[in-house]
């Protein structure tokens, strides 16, 4: 996608990205022209192996230059080269792309990019920036991401209080031994502590089967 600032590319990858339970590499072009060997090896191996893969702000301040360029390009190469969804936004125009990323013509980077299922898309130049007439979200999190989060805070909480009942439980012969030489409890008050001890980690257990249940098919 290729459009001024403001259009909304990089929303739309986001949106894109958000509704797709497929695995997502993100990449943005100005930190990708900064990577060392060993980093560009481990970044085109991730995109090689991505559900999806996209490359934000191509062309912006810091993704061109000697030594920027056939780094951002090779990266785009790889897009190309994928059989999985591949997304590339950039400010530059076709030609202006062409020129920076593709040798300043129609080479093979912009032809791969214009062949089928791939397209090069020039968006329409709006009269306002779509990104200052946007509505602010709304607070908190989208319900989807909210039921996660709650979720895995009530699945810490339960595996935390598990944790600490096992600590207990190993605990449990000392804790019995000092109370009995010093008298300060009875035998039968203790067995009951341990009893009520062992139920709550049975119901620790049952509750954390419970919720991973339900979570898987939610999945």
């Amino acid at each position: 996608m290729a459009g001024g600032v403001g259009e909304g590319k990089t929303t739309a990858q986001a949106w894109r990205c958000y509704e797709s339970t497929a695995s997502v590499v993100w990449l943005y072009a100005p930190e990708v022209a900064l990577l060392s060997p060993p980093e560009m090896a481990a970044t085109l191996a991730a995109v090689r192996t991505a559900g999806i893969a996209v490359l934000d702000d191509v062309g912006a301040p810091g993704s061109s230059g000697k030594w920027e360029t056939p780094k951002v390009a090779m990266v785009i190469s790889a897009m190309t080269a994928r059989s999985g969804i591949s997304m590339i936004s950039t400010n530059l125009s076709r030609e202006a792309f062409a020129a920076e990323y593709d040798g300043g013509g129609d080479g093979r980077l912009v032809d791969r990019l214009e062949q089928r299922p791939n397209r090069f898309v020039e968006l329409p130049v709006s009269e306002v920036s779509r990104r200052a007439t946007a509505v602010p979200p709304p607070d908190g999190l989208p319900p989807r991401e909210d039921a996660a989060k709650r979720f895995l805070t009530l699945l810490q909480r339960v595996r935390q209080t598990e944790l600490a009942q096992v600590m207990a439980d190993v605990d449990s012969p000392a804790v019995l031994e000092v109370a009995r030489v010093l008298g300060v409890r009875g035998e039968a008050a203790i067995d009951a502590k341990e009893r009520a001890h062992d139920d709550a980690r049975r119901q620790a257990a049952a509750s954390i089967a419970r919720l991973c249940g339900a979570w898987s098919r939610a999945l």
